[in-house]
């Protein structure tokens, strides 16, 4: 679809599939940031509070407690995230096992969702129901009434964390001497293991790969591939004026034909492949693409940082990554 040029770095679209008499089948609620960082959901942090205004009414039938929950969003700012939880009212205690029609759901403008809320009235001990919500920018009025009250969850804000004293450990990461990474994989045939799916996701395939060209890894690392945009920062061993050869090995695994998949690789911060499209310069599915590049000078901090970035279209993809020491002896 052809998108606003006016739209915020991030927004959020709304889908609804409706039957010919227009009753509602599906909805779906998808947040959305621009390129070139579609990843950065960090605005996020500067939504408005969005009040809720509130409805509860009980009706029990055969030993079951039930609550229709009405939230409704009157004002002009998305209400993201919005969760129920079932209390006792005087205790507090929560209530389980409680069953909803609904959670976790996002209000655009003007919309309203009602939730109905089933548990065993013995679930309840005795005591009045009571309601609790909350969610990223969500906030409510109390209510309370004779058979049900509803409050906004004060524990779940982030101002009532608890301080737990307890202390974070970073990871220390060992610097290298070189760099043999199996991308969306496990450690094999002297590559080693990609080390988590922070960006992007792990993918993989049992056909035979074509591996016949220059450089090219072991066939298996064409097998993985690590899907999306993602950023491989690696510390290397100090060495004064050394300079490395990165090699970047692709192969494409779902494509057909060429100009589906087309992305842009960058080596600390400087753009090395653009438009990149493997099939095409692969020659096909299921062939190895080795991409070289030579005198690559480390950061301040001795970092080489591969930044695979979405292009044109499609899923930008890598399957291995390789940094070796130049052959020529450092420059002093």
């Amino acid at each position: 679809m052809e998108w606003p040029a006016t739209l915020s770095p991030v927004h959020f679209v709304k889908l609804e599939l409706r039957d010919a008499n227009g009753k509602l089948l599906s909805d779906n609620f998808y947040w959305r940031a621009l390129a070139p960082k579609p990843d950065d959901l960090t605005a996020l942090n500067t939504l408005p509070i969005a009040t809720l205004k509130t409805k509860a009414v009980r009706h029990d039938a055969d030993d079951k407690l039930l609550l229709d929950v009405t939230l409704r969003n009157p004002g002009p700012q998305v209400a993201l995230m919005a969760h129920l939880q079932l209390h006792r009212g005087t205790s507090k205690e929560r209530v389980l096992p409680a069953c909803s029609t609904d959670n976790y759901f996002s209000l655009a403008p003007g919309e309203e969702k009602t939730v109905i809320i089933e548990a065993a009235l013995s679930d309840l001990k005795g005591e009045k129901p009571l309601i609790l919500v909350d969610g990223w920018n969500v906030a409510v009025n109390p209510i309370s009434s004779e058979t049900a009250d509803l409050a906004l969850n004060e524990e779940a804000q982030v101002s009532h964390w608890p301080q737990t004293g307890l202390p974070f450990a970073v990871p220390k990461v060992e610097p290298e001497d070189e760099v043999h990474l199996n991308c969306g994989g496990f450690t094999r045939d002297g590559f080693r293991g990609d080390p988590g799916y922070l960006d992007g996701g792990p993918g993989f395939t049992t056909e035979p790969i074509d591996v016949n060209v220059p450089m090219a890894a072991p066939e298996a690392i064409y097998q993985t591939v690590r899907w999306g945009a993602c950023s491989y920062p690696f510390q290397l061993k100090p060495g004064l004026g050394q300079t490395y050869s990165v090699r970047l090995h692709f192969a494409e695994l779902n494509e057909k034909e060429p100009g589906k998949r087309v992305f842009n690789v960058s080596i600390n911060g400087k753009t090395v492949l653009t438009d990149l499209d493997v099939f095409k310069e692969a020659g096909g599915r299921y062939k190895a693409l080795v991409k070289q590049f030579t005198g690559i000078v480390p950061d301040e901090g001795g970092r080489i940082t591969i930044d695979v970035q979405n292009g044109k279209v499609g899923t930008p993809q890598i399957n291995g990554i390789e940094i070796v020491k130049d052959t020529a002896a450092p420059s002093k």
